[in-house]
């Protein structure tokens, strides 16, 4: 309990920052069903939405119940991350407890997962509920499983399916579960039940990630990932980011929000045969020997090296979606085993004391331990103290990514947009170019430097950013709108109205409720000055059913329908 309410208080800050430009609008302030709270029609949606590339409708739902407790209120949104991060070290203590481990060793690896720097980025983002949702979730499953082989409690073995399953619903990454679950029948649990029991045992929970993982594919057929990516650049990177992952879990250092796949930087695409990632093989292959050699005397390390790659498999490339070579949030299952492992293999180390050199050389060794455990912990948490700080803002979040990863097109866009909130134009513009040197076809940067120069009265300049922008992403709902305005500000009505109708088809799950109405508004506005007023008033009241607070569609409704016919 003391180790959970610790683990709060570290992460209490986060109840003062606000939602992030990066995902959250995505999953909270610009989507229009779960800003409406917990409804029928939401929690349909929940289960049968592929939004945001994923099916995780476990995660949707937990956002439901925020929106309606809470609304719009970004601090208690994070702290019910807080919480829920909390409740899983609580309970991984337990399940550690339940797989065999000693009570020391139990808090320790919890110690480790709760207070590592590697944690940050899920707790401190509202978009990565997902990832602290699956995080408990399989928590319970692990001890649920240990309780059903120890025949602990009735029925527990049907509690891993619920659990895993719900596991699978807040995210597809756990679909490596029966596998985890089979390294840890090795051990701790030291099952003797042969390879093939073991499987049969866990084929139904083998079905649900399988389904699972089918769904997964459906929902990320339309996302989008840097071109160039063939199968030897896929390995080539998956190699790289299994050692990065392994380094960063021993040595949290430069932890940032985004690290961009090579095919985006100046070095381009890995390559099989360079050096780094040759390094990279060889060490992950020397590990690996070291393991398999040292199984039976130390079968902490196979167990925990095994969990290590087979939890971080999903999220190496191999299948690439978006634009992050990896991410800190991946380690989030990885580091369960991890903790497990090295918490057992500090134990089998003081208990070989006991019984090699007697009571006094092993109650040297527990003070060691724990000196060393806590001294590791400490440092855990001032680091994580550290990089909380980093998730204040947008402007913050982006300028470490700027100052520790390598240089992209994306981090100078996000980090422009974040500038230009503060009311920094000219610095932002000056990142908006920047991302169009290393990607010129980016479509993004050329909408904000289009609203730069629409808003200096230079319509050209706007309309062919604009273009440019379509010109990457055809369905760019903002670039639609913004082209509309621009077209009919020159006298381009027929055009404008294209493009505002576009963008009022594609906002949703784009733009917020409030600026999808504003399109249609504008839409009814170049209908207006034409003369088609029963045109215009449809589009006002358009309008006003996906903003009843616009009070330019209001307005602007009252004036069509009082107007005299033409």
């Amino acid at each position: 309990m003391l180790l959970a309410v610790l683990t709060a208080v570290l992460y209490l800050p986060v109840g003062g920052h606000p939602f992030l430009a990066l995902d959250d609008g995505d999953y909270l302030t610009a989507n229009p069903v779960v800003a409406r709270g917990l409804t029928a029609d939401g929690l349909a949606w929940a289960f049968t939405t592929g939004h945001a590339s994923n099916w995780h409708p476990l995660t949707w739902v937990s956002h439901l119940v925020d929106v309606e407790l809470f609304g719009l209120e970004a601090g208690a949104h994070h702290l019910v991350n807080v919480a829920l991060h909390a409740l899983t070290v609580f309970l991984l203590v337990g399940a550690a407890r339940a797989l065999g481990l000693g009570h020391r060793a139990a808090l320790w690896a919890a110690g480790l997962f709760a207070l590592h720097p590697l944690r940050v980025e899920s707790v401190a983002w509202a978009a990565q509920r997902k990832d602290v949702l699956a995080a408990l979730c399989v928590v319970l499953a692990l001890g649920a499983h240990a309780r059903a082989v120890r025949r602990t409690g009735r029925g527990a073995g049907a509690w891993v399916l619920v659990f895993g399953g719900l596991g699978l619903l807040a995210k597809p990454t756990v679909v490596t579960l029966p596998v985890l679950l089979l390294l840890v029948d090795r051990w701790p649990l030291r099952r003797d039940r042969s390879l093939g029991a073991l499987v049969v045992e866990k084929l139904p929970l083998v079905a649900l990630c399988v389904a699972a993982g089918l769904a997964t594919l459906w929902a990320q057929q339309g996302a989008r990932s840097p071109e160039g990516l063939d199968l030897p650049v896929r390995l080539a990177n998956a190699a790289q980011t299994l050692v990065l992952h392994l380094r960063r879990v021993v040595w949290p250092h430069d932890l940032a929000a985004f690290y961009p796949h090579p095919v985006l930087t100046a070095a381009g695409p890995p390559s099989l045969t360079s050096g780094p990632v040759l390094g990279a093989l060889l060490a992950l292959a020397s590990i690996t020997a070291l393991v398999i050699a040292g199984a039976r005397a130390r079968p902490w390390f196979a167990a925990g090296w095994g969990w290590f790659v087979v939890a971080l498999l999903p999220t190496l490339g191999l299948l690439q979606v978006g634009q992050q070579a990896l991410a800190d949030r991946y380690a989030t299952l990885p580091l369960l085993g991890v903790g497990l492992a090295v918490a057992g293999a500090v134990s089998a180390w003081v208990d070989g004391a006991s019984s090699a050199d007697g009571t006094s050389a092993a109650g040297t060794r527990r003070r060691l331990a724990w000196g060393l455990g806590v001294a590791s912990l400490l440092a855990a948490a001032v680091v994580t103290r550290g990089q909380l700080t980093h998730w204040r803002s947008d402007r913050t979040l982006h300028e470490r990514v700027l100052a520790v990863a390598a240089e992209s097109a994306v981090t100078h866009h996000a980090l422009g947009v974040a500038l230009e909130a503060e009311g920094d134009r000219a610095t932002a513009a000056r990142h908006y170019e920047r991302a169009l040197e290393l990607q010129p076809g980016f479509g993004w940067p050329h909408v904000n430097l289009g609203l730069q120069r629409a808003d200096a009265g230079d319509w050209p300049a706007a309309i062919a950013h604009y273009e440019a922008a379509l010109a990457d992403d055809p369905e760019l709902a903002t670039a639609h709108r913004n082209l509309g305005v621009a077209l009919f500000a020159t006298g381009a009505g027929a055009g404008a109205l294209e493009h505002l109708e576009a963008a009022v088809r594609l906002g949703p799950g784009q733009l917020t409720p409030a600026q999808t109405a504003l399109a249609a508004y504008d839409a009814g506005v170049v209908h207006h000055h034409a003369g088609r007023l029963e045109e215009a008033a449809a589009w006002y009241r358009r309008a006003l059913e996906l903003d009843p607070g616009c009070r330019e569609a209001a307005d602007a409704l009252a004036l069509a329908q009082a107007a005299p016919p033409r």
